[in-house]
């Protein structure tokens, strides 16, 4: 039984959108420039930005098994560093976006696929001169960038499941928008303490094991999310509900070189909720995986798979799953040098 922290308790809507501008400031030192290897990297700044784009086309005409019609998927990807160093200390700030729309031969207009935003600053002191111990102190911001619905081919009947234990029954017809959320909604944040070892790295493999104690935030401004059951006809939806929580945390990042132009990353992190303001009982794990991996086509083209599986009990207590196949390319604009 988890123990409840009611001091948690504040009001919310009119304070979610403040709370993302209020990191946007925060966060301002964030630059783009030319890409900086991360190795003994000098003192001063140093800059990176990858864009990425995605389109598939597919199209069935009296094939057995699949709906005649045509399937497209556009997509797009942004990730950006920024990092500043200066004898031991570091600080580095990094935002990534994915964003993409699909459309069915079922469903005759474009759906969101994806849309995940994140934006992190975190500051780390070495311990040592090699640089294997160190202290660290993080914060981040992770939400979507537009509203979110769902659209179904034929008629349905939705059923709200409010977090006072009301429902509301309504009937939306086929190809017509469910509302879930709006922009912003939920909104998560993150702040985080801790310690971090770097274990000698190998031609093959990187690694990096972070262990610390944080507070975690989940802001609702009264948006919803598909928790339907399957044994009835009814599509149900929940009511999202703001949560504090206070625990643990573990994260363990991995990275390697298959070939000379193939690389991948894995990233497990990893929250153990040990007291939260929650009117629900939530499950004390919550969890965010995240695996790349890129070949190198050419100096300015990639092709990228992506993988990412969270599960949030605070938004959904179920396991969050999506991934992509990417041709992304990248390019360097004007840095300053290090100072």
């Amino acid at each position: 039984m988890l123990r409840k922290l009611r001091a948690f308790h504040f009001h919310v809507a009119p304070t979610r959108r403040l709370a993302l501008l209020a990191w946007g400031c925060l966060l301002l030192p964030l630059r783009f420039g030319a890409v900086a290897a991360e190795a003994a990297a000098p003192d001063g700044w140093s800059h990176a930005l990858e864009v990425g784009a995605n389109f598939a086309f597919h199209h069935s005409s009296r094939v057995v098994g699949a709906t005649d019609g045509s399937t497209v998927q556009i997509g797009l990807a942004l990730h950006g560093k920024s990092t500043w160093s200066g004898g031991r200390r570091q600080w580095t700030t990094s935002l990534d976006y994915e964003h993409s729309q699909s459309r069915t031969p079922t469903i005759d207009s474009f759906v969101k696929a994806a849309d995940r935003f994140k934006l992190q600053t975190e500051f780390d002191f070495r311990m040592d001169e090699a640089g294997r111990t160190s202290l660290y102190a993080r914060g981040l911001a992770a939400t979507q960038l537009f509203e979110t619905y769902e659209v179904r081919a034929d008629d349905t009947t939705v059923i709200r499941l409010f977090l006072d234990g009301g429902t509301e029954t309504f009937d939306v017809a086929g190809q017509e928008r469910i509302a879930l959320s709006g922009a912003f909604d939920p909104l998560k944040l993150a702040q985080e303490i801790g310690f971090a070892y770097t274990p000698p790295r190998t031609e093959a493999l990187a690694a990096k094991i972070k262990i610390g104690a944080g507070l975690q935030q989940v802001l609702a401004g009264g948006g919803f999310a598909i928790s339907d059951d399957e044994t009835t006809p009814e599509l149900e939806i929940a009511e999202l509900e703001s949560v504090s929580a206070a625990g643990g945390t573990l994260e363990l990042e991995l990275e390697g070189q298959l070939a000379p132009n193939i690389t991948w990353t894995a990233k497990g992190s990893f929250f153990q909720d040990l007291a939260n303001n929650s009117v629900r009982e939530l499950s004390a794990l919550n969890a965010d995986l995240n695996a790349r991996l890129a070949v190198k086509l050419t100096r300015w083209l990639s092709l990228d798979y992506t993988f990412s599986a969270k599960k949030i009990p605070a938004v959904l207590d179920d396991w969050q799953i999506q991934s992509g196949l990417v041709l992304s390319t990248g390019f360097s604009v004007a840095t300053p040098e290090p100072e």
